[in-house]
């Protein structure tokens, strides 16, 4: 009956880990990573050994690092300034807090486009190419978490079948 509860744990974990991928309010693979976590103690960490948590804590690590930074590289590679760059975050942080995840995306847009044109002088067809950089990167984010987040779950899976 245990194993059943823990495994039920454990699978729902994981599901809400992929979610957290797409959702913000979700920490995505820090789920993933507690999953592993929770089988290794409830295990004695014999098919989960501290060597695959470490794997997996590096890779959630720069799936934090990613987060953050995929947008401001979409930006940039669109040709935002550093204006463009701050209006992304504050509009993302604003949007999110205010509008979930429609605000988000629709914040991380709008303000690097403002910014772009209001304080870095850019024409509207400038400003607009910053703010869909910056939703790209953001995208491209989020498929490479996705990535990460699959990679995870094999790696879970693939060291509790040895």
């Amino acid at each position: 009956m245990i194993q059943v509860l823990l495994w039920a744990l454990i699978l729902l974990l994981l599901f809400l880990g992929v979610l957290g991928v797409f959702l913000p309010m979700l920490p995505g693979t820090a789920l993933i990573l507690a999953a592993a976590v929770l089988h290794g103690a409830a295990t004695g960490f014999e098919a989960v050994s501290p060597a695959v948590i470490a794997v997996l804590a590096g890779i959630t690590l720069l799936s934090y690092f990613l987060d953050y930074v995929a947008g401001v590289i979409g930006a940039q590679r669109a040709g935002a300034s550093r204006w463009g760059i701050a209006g992304s975050l504050a509009g993302t942080l604003v949007g999110l807090v205010l509008f979930s995840l429609p605000g988000m995306l629709i914040g991380m847009f709008a303000g690097a486009a403002l910014c772009e044109w209001a304080f870095a002088g850019r024409d509207w067809r400038a400003a607009l190419r910053a703010g869909g950089g910056s939703l790209l990167g953001m995208l491209a984010g989020v498929l490479a978490k996705f990535v990460m987040a699959v990679a995870m779950i094999a790696i879970f899976f693939w060291s509790v079948s040895k």
